[in-house]
């Protein structure tokens, strides 16, 4: 690990309305192959931290944006399959990819009827041997707000 990550951060994400209920991060600091956590809260419990979706999700971004000697992984789908990309690359989907979806659910019934209905998965997805698809009735949410109001 570069030596300037001095700390290492996990982030278990939610995409509800109270997002800032069920977001959970730990934090702490290498140890040779260890990691000495020293920090696990939910998100909401944390100074500036917030209960509701938006308020909660712009904390957690400033929160991520404000710390670079931070590495931190969050458990959402950063992507969508590569048919869904639109012949773009990453970032250049990235970077317009939920700007004109209003709700989850139109970025969700946009996949969808890109598809043809099949939820697709990404060679991530299957190589890792995942069970759901970024846009699964269980994810898209995630998948949805992450990308949105985390890393865009």
């Amino acid at each position: 690990m570069p030596t300037r990550y001095r700390r290492i951060a996990g982030i278990d994400f939610s995409g509800a309305q109270l997002a800032g209920k069920s977001i959970w991060i730990a934090e702490g600091v290498p140890d040779g192959d260890r990691l000495s956590i020293d920090l696990l809260s939910r998100l909401d419990w944390l100074p500036g931290g917030a209960k509701t979706l938006e308020p909660a999700l712009a904390f957690l971004r400033q929160r991520i944006a404000g710390r670079p000697e931070v590495v931190t992984g969050i458990d959402f789908p950063f992507s969508l399959p590569a048919l869904l990309l639109g012949g773009r690359s990453w970032q250049g989907w990235l970077t317009g990819s939920m700007a004109h979806f209003r709700t989850p659910d139109a970025f969700r019934d946009d996949c969808r009827q890109k598809t043809g209905g099949k939820e697709l998965q990404r060679a991530t997805d299957r190589e890792a041997e995942t069970p759901f698809s970024a846009y699964n009735i269980w994810l898209y949410k995630q998948t949805f707000w992450g990308v949105r109001s985390v890393l865009t």
